[in-house]
């Protein structure tokens, strides 16, 4: 393992960091796990908005792939719903159906 004591990560970049396309299927595989805490789904979900958000304008293929799988899970995504930034709920909601 690398360590960098100049590296800092927020506790609040975490979403930005796992929204990657290579990370989609065990993202969705944990947010579907009954195991995985509501506070790590949180941060799961915001990946995704962020995936979405990433997305627009140059990736609709991702982009719809992950809408649609955030709509699958509407009612567990919408319990994470104050925990999205606002600058990504504004853009991303829309998208998704929820305005």
């Amino acid at each position: 393992m690398v360590f960098n004591d100049e590296l800092y990560i927020d506790e609040q970049d975490e979403e930005i960091i796992l929204a990657k396309e290579i990370n989609l299927a065990l993202i969705l595989e944990l947010v579907d796990d009954p195991v995985t805490l509501r506070s790590k789904k949180q941060t799961l979900y915001a990946a995704l908005c962020v995936l979405i958000y990433d997305s627009i304008n140059s990736n609709n293929k991702l982009l719809e792939l992950v809408r649609t799988e955030l709509i699958k899970r509407k009612e567990d995504f919408l319990k994470t719903e104050p925990f999205i930034m606002d600058y990504i709920r504004k853009k991303v909601f829309p998208i998704i159906g929820l305005e």
